[in-house]
């Protein structure tokens, strides 16, 4: 017997009819017990009894009788329309209430489809499910696909689904009406897990489904929440589309660069500096205003989970971008913090930098700061690394550096994608005495005369290492940060930059041996 069928089988001739009789005659309101009501609850009940017996034939043999179907229809009715109790896909379906609230639903059927719905990615199943009071139909990805065909997914397994959408249609509907109305939720892997067996139908007490990084598939769909703590932060970025169509990325100074020549380039005070009085308003009168520029911020993070899982001991970070962000919401964010994130998207970035996961934030992100109540596992505080161990670490790490300049070249304008910047080729050193090449660029021009000057770079790259020369190539980037003495919000860069000053005075000697080396190798 199926969740289809139930509502055909007869008791002796005791059905859905002679039911909606008898409930009428035990004192309910006809206008409310219509047989589609009554039918649409029997075949519920009668499912769920003939489940039990399948499992359970001692237990609950006793209850296949039509006075169980009668009593349980007697409750529903109290329930329902004495009490006001509405299930949960009656309230979604009614739009009384939201399908992204976290709920516990059963598989009551899965239907092979020939063709994908509008909002199916799957080209193969589509899912009925229900609350055990209503039914609704539901859409489902490919990866969740994969689960049905693999037989992980099965009718009569339990789902704890939250961050669902209701879609096929704007209008209200009654529960009864759904399978005419068109309206389905529209599920994601990432958004699904499954239920123990005996887990409560309808609304789950948790308001979400906490999934750790690990546990998420990249083509599985909106994640609903992550528990993490931010481990690096990156500068903010700012990306303008121009008429032409092109992109260009710029850093936050050449950005604050261009704003300010860009208001003045539409100011009469400076165009036309010794007009006065009724010139200079005629002038502001007839000026062109100036083309709206289409510039968003963004800035990336990496995360890791708050939690340590036994399963995942060595787990990766993940990278979060923020897209649409601004100098606010970069200062609020900290390394070391800890944030429950809801509502990130998974997303295949164009050039892979990092391990793990990518995630974007959407319109519907949330943050939520929140307490470090015990350390993490995971998060590793941000330090400085030794110049002679860093071609002996993972090459897909940022490094941060505290050096001497020991030799420096001189710097050269480049024009690259609508942006002039600086390269200048840097021999630099630390208290290790091994030799790194940096290929520095940056939008401002730096001095060509470096020699014993101490510097950081932070969030610098690896590119290769000479075993020849022993000498490490390094390389900044947009997100690599220069410091030339100490900053409050980078402390482990502070006590690095001191840590070598103090070193240099005390080994003249050593970086002068180290400079004849870089001399020998550069002639």
């Amino acid at each position: 017997m199926t969740s289809t069928t139930s509502v055909n089988y007869r008791f002796d001739n005791w059905g859905p009819k002679e039911a909606q009789t008898e409930i009428l005659d035990a004192g309910a309101l006809p206008h409310r017990v219509t047989l589609g009501w009554i039918e649409n609850h029997y075949r519920w009940i009668v499912w769920k009894l003939a489940c039990q017996i399948r499992s359970y034939p001692d237990v609950f043999m006793k209850d296949w009788k039509p006075e169980t179907v009668f009593h349980q229809l007697l409750y529903r009715y109290e329930r329902e329309v004495n009490q006001g109790h509405r299930p949960v896909l009656k309230k979604i379906l009614e739009q009384d209430d939201i399908a992204a609230k976290h709920m516990i639903l059963a598989i009551s059927d899965i239907i092979g489809i020939k063709a994908p719905a509008y909002y199916n990615t799957s080209s193969k199943y589509q899912l009925q499910l229900t609350d055990g009071w209503y039914q609704v139909s539901a859409c489902i990805d490919a990866r969740m696909e994969r689960a049905i065909a693999k037989g992980r997914l099965k009718i009569g397994h339990k789902l704890s689904i939250c961050g669902a959408q209701l879609v096929g249609g704007r209008t209200a509907q009654p529960g009864l009406d759904d399978e005419n109305a068109g309206r389905m939720l529209l599920l994601s892997a990432n958004g699904c897990l499954p239920a123990a067996w005996d887990t409560r139908l309808g609304y789950h007490p948790k308001k979400y489904i906490i999934r750790s990084l690990p546990t998420i598939f990249d083509d599985g769909g909106m994640v609903t929440a992550l528990d993490i703590i931010v481990c690096r932060k990156f500068p903010m970025l700012y990306t303008e589309t121009l008429p032409n169509g092109k992109m260009v990325t710029r850093t936050a100074r050449e950005e604050e660069e261009i704003r300010c020549g860009y208001g003045d380039m539409f100011d009469p005070t400076l165009l036309i500096p010794n007009f006065s009085g009724e010139g200079r308003s005629n002038v502001s009168e007839t000026r062109p205003s100036p083309e709206e520029r289409r510039v968003s911020g963004y800035f990336k993070i990496r995360i890791c989970d708050y939690c340590a899982y036994s399963k995942y001991p060595q787990e990766e970070w993940a990278t979060l971008l923020l897209q649409n962000a601004n100098e606010l919401n970069h200062m609020d964010i900290t390394e070391g913090s800890r944030y429950k994130i809801f509502f990130v998207m998974p997303y295949h970035p164009k050039n892979k930098r990092y391990p793990g996961h990518y995630f974007k934030t959407t319109r519907m992100t949330r943050w939520e700061p929140a307490a470090v109540e015990h350390k993490s596992p995971y998060y590793v505080p941000r330090c400085i690394t030794s110049c002679s161990d860093i071609h002996q670490q993972d090459s897909s790490l940022d490094f941060n550096v505290a050096v001497v300049i020991i030799q420096s070249g001189t710097p050269k304008l480049e024009q690259i994608n609508e942006r002039k910047l600086w390269r200048q080729e840097l021999y630099v050193t630390d208290q290790s005495q091994a030799i790194c090449r940096i290929d520095l660029r940056l939008p401002i021009q730096l001095s060509s005369n470096l020699k014993g000057q101490v510097i950081g770079l932070a969030n610098i790259r690896f590119e290769l290492y000479d075993p020849k020369y022993d000498i490490t190539c390094l390389k900044t980037t947009d997100e690599s940060e220069l410091f030339t003495k100490g900053s409050p919000s980078a402390d482990y860069m502070s006590k690095g930059i001191q840590n070598l000053k103090s070193w240099i005075q005390s080994n003249a000697d050593s970086v002068i041996a180290v400079t004849e080396r870089v001399q020998n190798i550069v002639q």
